[in-house]
């Protein structure tokens, strides 16, 4: 870069050249001896300098032209990111972008997005236009935000290599199957094969009397089952006519007397969550019907241990192997899982009741709790509940949410 070079001013003195006299008066009143005049002396002109204008420094050190980049790898390199698999894809603008948000990631993040194949996917035809790049920086940046949340649960635990081993392989496994990748509460807290409390696996005898654990291990398991998983939830999701071991069919174990029996915290008995599921399970969206009845199979089947309540946390791990997310609710002591709605299911809920529907809104998605349908009936002293996100609960009240 050439640096300013300023100009000097000089400006010139001014010689002034004075001149000098001496004046003798006669007094007429006294006759005095003539004297010889004093000689006027004039100076000799001082001579002016003459002004030589000197050489200004430049300080422009002597630089060596920046090569120019013309492929993807020196591109990458430049940017302090060394990749080999770089080297054949075209360098175009697309591809800069791409490059430069793939160097701007922390590096676990990266390295599990390099791992995962999902980078390979990407430039698998030796190129990267603006759909792939859409596409790449939606799922990354949608993943780095759930591990970021569930890093007190990812730390310290297990070796860092065994964890991103993990993490990469649930990318990996999103990939397959186009659906998003996550890390719900639940991969950290019940064995999805096993269908059962970690705590009462690690601990059969005193974990009740314990204070509950998360497990990166359980995470482990979880992730490195995904197929035995997915392919039980989807056997269940898909099939409105699944008869349970018990001889029931799964719809029908959602009946207004479970409803009544389960109205902890409600008005009116369970009356309106009943109605509102069954519609749900008649006519709603294939999300909707799926987390429905594979909640009803954990309620009797698909679990294991000895404890009911796990049925929550089963329901979100057989959802999370088919790409469908589910979250716990807790109000008045019991918890429950959401049931993830669109805007058609909503207008069908709203077919039936006037009622406000007590709907979540969680990452630009409508959640709504199993139990609990409707604003209305939730009785007051009961209107802070708890939502169970990452590795935290947050309160929430229900006079503060959004009216549907």
């Amino acid at each position: 870069m050439r640096k300013t070079i300023e100009n000097i001013i000089l400006t010139s003195a001014v010689l002034i050249t004075l001149a000098g006299g001496s004046i003798a008066c006669n007094k007429k009143d006294y006759p005095i001896a003539p004297t010889q005049p004093t000689p006027i002396v004039t100076p000799a002109p001082t001579q002016e300098p003459t002004l030589t204008q000197q050489p200004v420094p430049t300080n422009t050190p002597s630089q060596t032209p920046t090569p120019i980049i013309t492929n993807s790898y020196d591109f990458a390199k430049s940017l302090g990111l060394e990749a080999d698999y770089l080297r054949p894809l075209s360098f175009d603008n697309n591809a800069k972008d791409f490059i430069s948000y793939l160097s701007s990631l922390p590096l676990q993040m990266r390295a599990i997005s390099e791992r995962s194949g999902l980078v390979d996917k990407l430039i698998a035809d030796k190129q990267v236009n603006a759909d792939e790049q859409a596409y790449f920086k939606k799922i990354v940046g949608s993943y780095q935000k759930d591990i970021e949340m569930m890093k007190p649960w990812l730390s310290g635990q297990l070796p860092d290599e065994q964890v991103n081993a993990a993490l990469a392989m649930n990318l990996t496994n999103a990939i397959k199957y186009n659906q998003p990748a996550s890390l719900p509460n639940a991969l950290f807290t019940a064995d999805g094969i096993k269908r059962m409390y970690i705590d009462e696996i690690m601990d059969p005898v005193n974990w009740r009397s314990k204070p509950s654990k998360a497990y990166t291990s359980a995470m482990v398991e979880n992730v490195s089952n995904f197929d035995r998983i997915r392919a039980t939830a989807l056997e269940v999701a898909n099939n409105p006519n699944y008869i349970s071991l018990a001889g029931h069919p799964i719809e029908e174990l959602l009946n207004a007397g479970y409803f009544q029996g389960e109205a902890v915290g409600s008005t009116d008995k369970g009356i309106n969550a009943a109605e509102d599921i069954n519609l749900l399970l008649k006519k709603g969206s294939p999300a909707a019907k799926a987390t429905l009845r594979i909640y009803a199979r954990n309620m009797s089947e698909g679990r294991k241990g000895s404890a009911p309540q796990i049925r929550c946390e089963l329901t979100e791990i057989d959802l999370w192997s088919i790409g469908i997310p589910s979250y716990t609710v807790v109000l008045a002591g019991h918890d429950v899982p959401t049931i993830p709605l669109t805007l058609d299911d909503i207008a069908l809920l709203k077919s039936i009741s006037t009622d406000p529907l007590l709907i979540l809104d969680i990452d630009s998605n409508y959640h709504l709790p199993l139990q609990w349908t409707r604003k209305s009936i939730v009785k007051k002293e009961w209107e802070e509940f708890s939502l169970y996100y990452g590795t935290k609960a947050i309160k929430l009240k229900v006079s503060e949410l959004k009216n549907y």
